[in-house]
């Protein structure tokens, strides 16, 4: 027995030919409101919480991972080295 789920709205979708052949495709539906970039998005995360891990990465048989308190720091230290010059 299989049940249809309707998750999403079905597309309605704009479609643009420009002079130079490219199609530019777009949503017909305005974009809602949205984080400017995702280091936006996570900025209040490792202030709840520092110790989660985000993401790992595999190096051979042991696991990298930095967690959000880190990831925080360096992008703190990113920001004012950034603005210094």
């Amino acid at each position: 027995m299989s049940v249809a789920l309707d998750l999403f709205s079905p597309p309605r979708m704009v479609a643009e030919r420009r002079g130079d052949g490219v199609l530019v495709l777009r949503s017909a539906d305005p974009l809602g409101g949205h984080a400017s970039s995702m280091p936006t998005r996570s900025a209040p995360a490792p202030w709840h919480i520092p110790g989660r891990v985000p993401a790992a990465q595999r190096a051979g048989d042991e696991w990298i991972s930095i967690s959000w308190g880190a990831a925080g720091e360096r992008a703190s230290i990113a920001r004012v080295r950034t603005r210094s010059g």
